[in-house]
């Protein structure tokens, strides 16, 4: 009786602080939804035209139209709205005369577009003014015809299911206790609710990387052999759809993408087989694409879908690799929830299939080069395999990581004739899988077709041509493989001055794309909670001792991968006779992150911590790290 009442009494007290968590929750949400209204509640108005007269002037030899208004005292611009009739792009300037809170007043200049195939232009101003001037070129076929502000109440639901979702989850993790329990699902809860919110931000619209021509691979297999394209579909593909910074611009895109979406552009005959091997990747973006087709989903609701079969491909793989996973699970459950991680699970891509698969099979074999002789069966070597070859298919580079099996303590207690057996059997898998990237390139090199390969996004590449320049300049070769390879920049190689001067933990982890990454800053916090988990001492886990041999052999894996990734960049994105490598980025390393991890697994240099602590530092840190990224990068100058 005493210990029913204990656990009624305990129950109770969980359900209070639920229900007290509840309240606290929904008093935020009203309160930051009042405070980001503030003005527009104190000082609303539907619009208000700016009635200044129109002018013309000549600048550098060119002419524009400017537009100055001068403002009453008190005015608080929340957002200016352009309308004209426009035939073309353009460019236009906002110089504005704001004043702070101290009543002092600066200027402050904003540049943004008008495109004709949305009904008006939006800049989020969101201050208070002395004066507007808008200046814009005037060129053939284009009338400015009228400005305005807007300031009115609105309540944002990007913004709402952002901190509905982020205090949810620091809820969770700091009081229910189930949560540092069942890590797999606290990942899995936490990796559909983000990723979902990072594909309701992302629009129909390119945001990630080379995203246009994943979207395009992924249209093709969802269609098969007759592929329908639609003009928004096309417009998608060769990323020439409205570019928008606003939320009320975003409205307008999906009316204008859904509108597109209704009229067939062309019908395009795809020759040889259905699906490809390297397009196996693409099926789970395509299968849900096709059916909001399928079912007549607006575009825009359609193209979100596809990205959720990317999501959820990703979440299954790596919810099985954190159950499944008995060592370094905290580390792997903190590397499956950093930013760039989720943004590319999120986005239209191979890359997250390729990493979640990858690692999955990396976790399966780690578990039975050193787990229990249960985890040796034959069908889960078969199952590492597999996952292995499927997720290489889109990239082939990364196939070296199957000679792991050569490893497995269980071949090397086999008879002879069944270990020469197994290992010519890895063995003739990794050829098999290298020669898709091998053997096309090898072969139009033979035939002479010079227009092989190269960057899809065009430039002066070509396959054929780099490897026969390389086979002409043997050394010079070598010597640039090894340089470019080994050299501290290797983490940068964008082309870009002030990316590649960022330190590589923010391009690898804290980056999304176009959207842009976090800054140096938050490596302070990344990098230590990186070290801490990689040597974290769990005592749930069995310590384990990689031997010289062992680990000599896991190196050279890592180095063939190495090579093989700088080569395929060298051969593809790179012009042709350049001594520089280029294209290389930090994120193609994520596939080997929890390999490295236990790579350098060792018996001194180690963290001890309480579990229970150790657990909420990895769940903390990757859910404030993506709420951190989603907020400044997703959301803050894009929906409000």
């Amino acid at each position: 009786m005493k210990l029913s009442m204990k656990c009624w009494n305990k129950d109770n007290k969980m359900w209070r602080r639920r229900l007290l968590a509840a309240v606290f929750i929904l008093l935020f949400l009203c309160i930051q939804e009042a405070a980001a209204n503030y003005h527009a509640l104190t000082g609303e108005y539907e619009l208000l035209e700016l009635d200044g007269r129109m002018q013309k002037t000549v600048e550098d030899g060119k002419e524009k139209y400017y537009l100055y208004y001068q403002a009453e005292p008190g005015l608080y611009a929340g957002q200016l709205k352009i309308r004209g009739d426009f035939r073309e792009k353009s460019t236009y300037t906002v110089d504005v005369m704001a004043v702070n809170s101290f009543g002092k007043t600066e200027e402050i200049s904003y540049t943004d577009t008008v495109d004709p195939r949305l009904p008006e232009a939006c800049t989020d101003i969101g201050k208070e003014v002395a004066s507007i001037k808008i200046t814009m070129p005037k060129a053939a076929g284009k009338a400015f015809l009228s400005a305005s502000l807007t300031n009115r109440p609105e309540i944002n639901k990007y913004r709402l299911l952002f901190w509905l979702l982020t205090l949810c989850f620091f809820y969770v993790v700091f009081f229910e206790k189930k949560a540092l329990e069942k890590l797999e699902w606290t990942f899995a809860i936490f990796a559909m609710g983000f990723g979902l919110l990072l594909i309701l931000t992302s629009q129909p619209e390119r945001v990630s990387w080379d995203e246009q021509i994943h979207f395009r691979n992924a249209y093709r297999v969802a269609y098969g052999t007759e592929v329908r394209w639609s003009k928004a579909a096309a417009e998608v593909r060769e990323a020439a759809g409205p570019k928008c910074n606003t939320k009320a611009e975003y409205a307008q895109l999906r009316q204008y993408m859904d509108e597109q979406g209704k009229e067939a552009l062309m019908l395009e005959d795809r020759t040889g087989t259905y699906l490809e091997y390297d397009d196996l990747a693409y099926l789970p973006q395509a299968v849900l694409l096709r059916a909001g087709i399928g079912i007549g989903l607006p575009f825009s609701a359609a193209y979100a879908l596809g990205k959720l079969g990317n999501l959820l491909v990703y979440v299954f793989a790596m919810f099985w690799a954190i159950r499944l996973a008995k060592f370094r699970k905290l580390f792997l459950l903190f590397f499956a929830m950093l930013p760039t991680v989720l943004f590319q699970a999120s986005s239209y891509t191979y890359d997250n299939v390729v990493t979640s698969l990858v690692t999955l099979g990396c976790v399966l074999w780690v578990n039975m080069m050193y787990g229990e002789a249960k985890d040796r069966s034959t069908g889960k070597m078969i199952l590492t395999v597999l996952l292995w070859v499927v997720g290489c298919f889109s990239k082939a580079v990364y196939i070296p990581v199957v000679l792991l099996m050569l490893l497995l303590p269980q071949f090397q207690t086999a008879e002879k004739r069944r270990r020469l057996f197994i290992y010519g059997g890895v063995v003739l898998v990794f050829g098999l899988v290298a020669m898709t990237f091998v053997l096309p390139a090898v072969s139009n090199t033979v035939a002479g077709n010079l227009s092989y390969g190269g960057d899809a996004r065009g430039g002066d590449t070509s396959t054929v041509r780099q490897m026969i320049s390389m086979v002409k300049h043997p050394l010079p070769s070598i010597k640039l493989m090894f340089e470019n390879m080994f050299s501290l920049d290797n983490f940068r190689n964008l082309g870009n001055g002030d990316s590649d001067l960022l330190f590589f933990g923010n391009l690898m982890f804290l980056n999304y794309a176009s959207l842009g990454m976090l800054g140096d800053k938050w490596c302070a916090l990344l990098v230590p909670v990186f070290f801490m988990l990689m040597f974290y001492e769990d005592k749930e886990e069995k310590e384990i001792r990689i031997g010289r041999g062992s680990r000599i052999f896991m190196a050279l894996v890592l180095v063939m991968t190495l090579f093989l990734i700088w080569l395929a960049l060298y051969l593809s994105f790179t012009p042709v006779g350049d001594e520089v490598i280029s294209g290389v980025q930090a994120r193609y390393y994520l596939p080997f992150i929890y390999f490295l991890a236990i790579f350098f697994m060792n018996d001194k240099l180690r963290f001890r911590m309480k579990r229970e602590l150790a657990a909420k530092m990895a769940l903390g840190t990757g859910g404030l790290l993506t709420a951190v990224m989603i907020y400044q990068c997703a959301l803050a100058g894009r929906f409000f």
